[in-house]
């Protein structure tokens, strides 16, 4: 315990706290000034025990702390204001300028510096992380910004706390944006490689049989086809994200609709003596190709995920109210990280995918008033869509 207060002290001494900005905060305003503000936290500190994980985020904060106040002088201007939140779970940076030059408040320019700060942060986390990491872990800094306006000076922290929260939740979105712009990039390049590949082999026609040209313009329409439903999901996730997601409902066969997703993947299947059933049927009121594209979605992440010579199954059913569409396969199932991160699209996966069809589908059918549900961990994985069998109806 005595060891703990010490390295409270010692974390206390090193950055100022907000309430020691009130002064400054009001001088700042009387003279009519708006102050950019740079807000810094991290996360995902990674899995570790109760007591070293402490350890380790004191570890972090500790290097935030330094990084920060090393940069005052040289990446920030020596007038500019660092502080910590409460415990350091947070910290600020006031960009103040100087008597001669104001900082600059275009969100392009604060965004820039946002970034750099960011940058330079994370690398001085990762260099402690690899110091003391035993167990693989994933810290994250993130860096939001907003603008704090002349504050009341009666009241300067309330002011203060408002910005910070909005700069916060800045952080947080553009944490979001980089990585959806990380799993798009990743999910394009895999088809892209391919039909780069075996489109510059179609062109050596004296190096290739017949046989092999046709393998060849095959493997270039499924993984254009694949391109396809990775630009419509995408779409399709953007206009449901703003509202404007129509779908065409119609009573469909849910079992033709599954024959049909198998159809797209089965030469794929085959090669690597994969086998897929369906069984089971079912009917629901659905939009026939959003359904398609859910469980090509999932039948092409079974494919992916299940060993060569196992078996993918699809069991169709309804209770109830509802229809189940289950997919099995007998690969390492989904970990409690990814059953979680189901309702967060575009979030990293443990073997380093993104989980972008599987963010899709979840879109897709909460579209149709239903969802997804990941089971299964290390006895295969298991995705379970569940459908309204009759449209649901929104009140007027």
């Amino acid at each position: 315990m005595r060891r703990i207060k010490r390295e409270r002290r010692a974390w206390d001494s090193r950055l100022p706290e907000l309430a020691s900005l009130t002064d400054k905060l009001c001088a700042f305003s009387r003279a009519g000034r708006a102050l950019p503000l740079l807000f810094i936290e991290f996360s995902n500190a990674g899995p570790r025990a109760q007591r070293s994980a402490a350890r380790f985020e004191r570890a972090c904060r500790q290097a935030i702390a330094a990084t920060l106040k090393a940069a005052v002088g040289t990446q920030l201007r020596k007038h500019d204001l660092v502080a910590s939140g409460p415990g350091g779970q947070w910290f600020i940076v006031l960009l103040t300028g100087s008597s001669a030059r104001r900082a600059p408040t275009a969100d392009a320019d604060i965004g820039a510096a946002a970034e750099r700060l960011r940058r330079t942060v994370q690398q001085a986390v990762s260099r402690r992380e690899g110091d003391q990491a035993r167990a693989p872990t994933q810290v994250r800094v993130r860096c939001g910004w907003n603008v704090l306006e002349p504050v009341d000076l009666h009241r300067p922290l309330e002011a203060l706390r408002h910005a910070i929260r909005g700069a916060a939740l800045v952080g947080r979105v553009e944490a979001r944006r980089a990585i959806m712009l990380a799993a798009v990039t990743h999910e394009l390049r895999t088809p892209l490689t391919a039909i780069i590949g075996f489109a510059e082999r179609l062109c050596e026609p004296e190096a290739t049989t017949a046989r092999q040209r046709l393998a060849y313009a095959s493997i270039i329409g499924a993984e254009g086809r694949r391109l396809q439903r990775l630009s419509e999901g995408l779409l399709d996730a953007g206009a449901w994200t703003a509202g404007g997601l129509q779908l065409r409902l119609q009573r469909c066969d849910v079992r033709a609709i599954a024959n049909t997703a198998v159809s797209a993947v089965i030469d794929r299947a085959q090669k690597r003596d994969l086998k897929i059933v369906i069984e089971g049927n079912a009917s629901a009121q659905v939009d026939p190709d959003r359904l398609l594209q859910i469980l090509t979605n999932l039948v092409d992440n079974a494919l992916r995920h299940g060993p060569e010579g196992s078996c993918i199954k699809l069991r169709l059913g309804t209770r109830g109210d509802r229809c189940f569409i289950t997919v099995t396969d007998q690969g390492r199932g989904f970990s409690v990280r990814a059953r979680r991160a189901l309702g967060m699209p575009f979030g990293a996966t443990a073997d380093g995918g993104t989980g972008l069809g599987l963010a899709i589908s979840n879109i897709l059918a909460e579209a149709h008033g239903g969802g997804l549900a990941l089971g299964g961990r290390g006895r295969g994985g298991r995705v379970t869509v569940s459908l309204p069998v009759r449209p649901i109806t929104k009140p007027s």
